[in-house]
């Protein structure tokens, strides 16, 4: 049986980040069988890993030190039913 393609929305609250603080990241619109761990990382450093229930999931990330904008890259590794996929979001840090 073929894999079927995998998409799902990012949301990080709040929408503009305070620097030196802790922020959720959320994953959601995959179809609710999809399981395995979503993982957010700014460029190779890993930010937290959700695990995903009933097709979302959501982290505490760890606090940016700079301001700025990153970009925060949503990585899925897919499972038995569902490809890899990968989301890059951009997040204002202040």
């Amino acid at each position: 049986m073929a894999k079927v393609a995998t998409t799902f929305k990012v949301a990080v609250t709040p929408a503009v980040v305070p620097a030196k603080k802790p922020f959720t990241i959320s994953v959601s619109g995959l179809k609710p069988q999809t399981t395995g761990v979503v993982t957010f990382k700014v460029g190779a450093v890993l930010l937290c890993s959700a695990p995903l229930v009933a097709g979302a999931g959501k982290c505490v990330a760890k606090a940016q030190t700079k301001a700025g904008r990153i970009l925060v890259s949503a990585i899925y590794l897919g499972d038995g039913a569902h490809l890899a996929a990968t989301l890059v979001t951009p997040v204002t840090v202040r």
